[in-house]
């Protein structure tokens, strides 16, 4: 796409503070303005390019037409009676500008080019034939950034959007680049036969470094800054962060299909890392953290297009003033940027303060190779037993690597970080080009590594570079068997699926490889899919009454009886020949209306719901997602649906409270239904996957312990072609990283695995908190197979869980490590600690009284651990010292003392970039089986340069 292609619409109001930063913006003199504000003709002349005879040039300040206050020239070329071009040019060698750009600001109705002319200080001419697409009446901003265009000319990072370059002239050995300062600006136009007309203001030439900073902090003014545009309710107003005036911008329940936003005036940026701060409060109706306030920052090229938006802070409920920081790298072509603040689908209000752009680093190299991309043939690197686990590596470079560069470094580790194995190389060989980017692959079987069944791994890949720091990248993967709910009907597993995006197939595949039986679509979308996988389906019934609930397009029509009834019919007629079983059916999502368009909503959705069962009985009808608000039941909530439906974002006793809530009414109402959960989740930006997935485990506990009968875990994936989306809110809640539209498997997509296809058709039986904090719930079914999530709230623990009567015991840990035990009709030791344990067994559907004494108890082991120095774990109790162990991670050394069996002594490698380490130790009964197993994971301190602590 062009660098000169610009949205004239989207610059409609931007005020020429894109170069010239007015009041609110602190800014070095380095923009130095070549139009006098007092007197634009100053300097400048008209030439009629007079050796092609005929054209007639009138050069004038026009004050009818200025640019948000700033005056501008009309250039007017009159080719009627001949002649090629007209020009507007002005000399500037006294003003001896050492120039990186030229940038103003352009008004030329109907033109799809421009040239320019640019004179250097070896007096050479440069012309450059400019691009303007689209072609529009409006404002647009044009910039040419000289520096640039000159170093990357004829590479594949080259300055897009210019049509034709050429020069001539210049002093005698010297070279055809740029040479010294700027002496000349020209702008040519012109079409033959015809009359033109363009207006030109704000012409800057840019000769900063790089370094400009820029901050608002509302103070000089109780209006927005010259040059903001606004959507809405925004204004600037008291309870600042500080200083007097804030940001704010307010939405009320009339206005919430509304938009409302707030975006700065254009302000210099160039490529680099740059730090984005903002201090910021909402108080704000969330759902969930989509119901949020955002911010983010736009990088702009040369043309005034966006060219990658970066998502900067999305804070949702309830918050006082906070001070919100981020780094960002903008791309190369970035000449400009903007911050733009909204509220997002809900009501309430958004504050923002002191807010600031200031560089970290614009003088370092943009590292020549851009991307990493990892991918096996499993889907979602989901590998099943008998499949070959094998990587291929893909890079991409914006220039050809050297035979060094060419070497990939490569290396498998645990969720902690500990490496598997030694780490090897292999060259990636050339394989043709990725549009303008160079590409190189490779493949890594990884037979030769030793990984354990259901255990989430990491392929870690980095490529070293002569220029720039090693790029790098991972890829997280797992080996699982079938979904062991696979082998029931899908009515009887308690577990369905939504996604952000539900027609998308990969999702599919991917919560059926995941045992979700009960499948979220869009509409009619994949149901033959669904039906090939054996999946029942959970989507719409053709009506969109859901379109009421947020006054959408059409949605009065989406009232009339007729209307619904025959929606329905021929929905159900068109795929009653196809759909999969179960079928279950969704009005709306989320809804927060009240009063007099509730009972409107309400009627239709009777209607729907009466015209459902009539036409597919069978069909579960699940009505629109609401807390449990009691204005609802007095609507008829009880009667629109077979089940009810409620989404939690917050806490496992959020869950729990729901749920107790929402049985107090239906008790109240008399309209008792099973409580399903489309959409349970964590707002988990900024936390780690191991958080979120010990926060899945205790949610799932709490949904079936208070009486919830069929849950779905948001989110699965969303496509990420360009890898851009890691970090940001949306891409926090998947449990696929999406980048490149590869989705490997997170930690929390190895745990939803096994939660679903530990629970399978097991009903909740019993939980039980003991004396020091240790929770368990238990789960069964009328075979006798038991399954049990167990943790505590702090700390840790060495205990014996009594377990009379059970035989074999597999423990699961959050990592999908797995352990199989033998408890001997009596029980197991085991360390409990925050991250919780899955247990596998058969057995009694009671839970014990009180726990025991393990048999084995940590005394002593690091907490935190130097690389390469010796760490101790001491242990007491009454196992015999011969049949205890201490497994550490590969790589690692462990050594038992000859005196103290009971003593170990731990090291890791120096050059480990494990962040932590996973130790188990184990003891054994005189079979060799284990009975008890303890763990401690300490933190490795003495970080190497440039340490990988990526996450996926």
């Amino acid at each position: 796409m062009s660098l000169l292609k610009i949205s004239a619409r989207r610059h409609a109001g931007i005020a020429l503070g894109a170069f010239l930063l007015l009041a609110m913006a602190t800014l070095q003199a380095e923009d130095i303005p070549l139009i006098d504000s007092t007197n634009p003709a100053k300097g400048w002349g008209a030439n009629n390019g007079a050796e092609f005879p005929g054209a007639k040039v009138s050069l004038v300040a026009d004050p009818a037409v200025n640019k948000d206050g700033k005056p501008s020239l009309r250039l007017t070329a009159d080719l009627t009676g001949g002649g090629m071009y007209c020009d507007m040019s002005r000399n500037v060698k006294a003003m001896k500008l050492e120039v990186e750009s030229v940038s103003f600001w352009l008004k030329a109705p109907g033109l799809g080019g421009l040239t320019l002319r640019l004179g250097d200080g070896g007096g050479r001419c440069h012309q450059i034939k400019l691009k303007l697409d689209p072609v529009s009446d409006d404002w647009r901003l044009v910039s040419f950034p000289i520096a640039r265009f000159f170093e990357k000319r004829g590479t594949a990072e080259a300055v897009q959007g210019v049509a034709q370059y050429q020069s001539w002239g210049g002093l005698k050995g010297k070279p055809d680049g740029w040479n010294g300062q700027l002496q000349s600006v020209s702008i040519l136009t012109g079409q033959k036969k015809q009359t033109t007309t363009i207006w030109v203001a704000g012409l800057v030439a840019t000769v900063r470094s790089g370094t400009t900073d820029w901050s608002c902090g509302f103070e000089d003014s109780n209006v927005l800054p010259a040059g903001w545009k606004s959507e809405g309710t925004v204004k600037v107003a008291k309870d600042a962060f500080k200083g007097a005036n804030s940001l704010a911008l307010e939405r009320v329940k009339a206005e919430r299909e509304n938009p409302c936003s707030a975006t700065t005036a254009i302000f210099p940026v160039v490529p680099g890392v740059w730090e984005i701060s903002a201090a910021m409060s909402v108080d704000l109706e969330s759902p969930d953290a989509s119901y949020c306030g955002s911010l983010h920052f736009e990088a702009i090229d040369a043309s005034g297009k966006v060219i990658e938006t970066m998502e900067i802070a999305t804070p949702y409920g309830q918050k006082p003033w906070q001070v919100v920081k981020k780094q960002v790298r903008t791309p190369l072509q970035t000449t400009a940027g903007r911050l733009v603040a909204r509220i997002n689908k809900t009501v309430g209000t958004f504050r923002l303060d002191d807010l600031a752009v200031k560089p970290l680093d614009t003088t370092k190299k943009l590292p020549a190779v851009d991307r990493i991309v990892l991918a096996t043939a499993a889907l979602g690197n989901l590998f099943k037993p008998e499949d070959r686990r094998a990587y291929t590596i893909s890079v991409e470079s914006t220039r050809a690597l050297s035979e060094a560069e060419q070497v990939v470094t490569w290396s498998v580790r645990d969720y902690w970080g500990g490496e598997q194995a030694a780490p090897g190389t292999v060259t990636v060989k050339a394989n043709g080009k990725n549009k303008t980017r160079f590409r190189y692959e490779a493949s890594v079987d990884l037979a030769a590594v030793p990984l354990e069944m259901g255990r989430y791994y990491e392929f870690h890949a980095q490529v070293p570079l002569s220029d720039n720091e090693p790029f790098k990248n991972s890829s997280g993967f797992a080996t699982l068997p079938i979904a062991a709910t696979k082998s029931f009907p899908p009515a009887k597993i308690p577990f369905n699926s939504r996604n952000w995006d539900g027609r998308i197939g990969e999702y599919i595949r991917l919560a059926d490889r995941l045992g979700v039986r009960w499948i979220g679509l869009w509409g009619d979308n994949n149901m033959n899919l669904c039906k090939e996988l054996g999946a029942g389906v959970v989507t719409g019934c053709g009506a969109n009454v859901g379109s009421i609930e947020r006054k959408g397009k059409d949605w009065e029509k989406w009232t009339d009886e007729a209307t619904i009834r025959k929606a329905v019919q021929d929905y159900f007629a068109k795929n009653g020949a196809y759909p999969q079983k179960p079928l279950g059916v969704v009005f709306g999502n989320e809804p927060n209306i009240t009063g007099e368009h509730l009972k409107t909503v309400m009627k239709a959705y009777k209607i729907a719901y009466d015209e459902v069962k009539k036409v597919a009985p069978e069909t579960v009808v699940i009505p629109t997602s609401v807390p449990p608000i009691e204005e609802w039941f007095q609507a008829g909530y009880g009667e629109i649906g077979d089940v009810y439906d409620f989404h939690v974002y917050e806490t496992p006793e959020s869950v729990r409270q729901s749920i107790k809530d929402y049985q107090a009414l239906m008790k109240k109402y008399k309209c008792e239904k099973p409580i399903w959960s489309t959409e349970i989740g964590l707002n988990s930006q900024g936390l780690t996957r191991q958080h979120i997935s010990g926060d899945m485990i205790r949610k799932f506990a709490a949904f079936f312990a208070a009486g919830g009968v069929n849950i779905g875990w948001f989110d699965y994936l969303y496509p990420d072609p360009d890898g851009k989306a890691l970090g940001t809110s949306g891409d926090s809640f998947n449990m696929f990283d999406s980048r490149y539209c590869k989705y490997a498997v997170r930690l929390d997509g190895v745990c939803c695995y096994n939660l679903m296809n530990g629970i399978l058709d097991k009903k909740f039986t019993a939980e039980k908190t003991w004396a020091d904090g240790t929770y368990a719930c238990l789960f069964r079914n009328p075979a006798g197979e038991c399954f049990v999530t167990l943790w505590r709230g702090k700390g840790r623990a060495d205990l014996f869980l009594p377990l009379p009567g059970v035989k074999e015991v597999t423990v699961i840990h959050i990592d999908g490590r797995r352990t199989v035990m033998q408890a001997g009709g009596k029980g197991i030791g085991l360390t409990v600690c925050a991250d919780p344990l899955l247990l596998a067994f058969k057995g009694p559907a009671t839970l014990p009284e009180t726990l025991g004494e393990s048999p084995l108890k940590i005394v002593t082991a690091p907490v935190r651990l130097m690389r390469g120095a010796p760490g101790v774990v001491e242990l007491s109790g009454t196992a015999e010292p011969q049949r205890v162990t201490l497994l550490a991670p590969p790589l690692w050394t462990v050594a038992q003392a000859k005196d103290n069996p009971l003593h170990f002594t731990v090291n890791t490698p120096e050059n480990s970039l494990a962040r932590e380490g996973d130790i188990l130790i184990r003891v054994v009964d005189a079979e060799g089986a284990i009975t008890s197993e303890l763990g401690t994971r300490p933190i490795l301190t003495g970080l190497l340069a440039g340490e990988d602590h990526f996450k996926p």
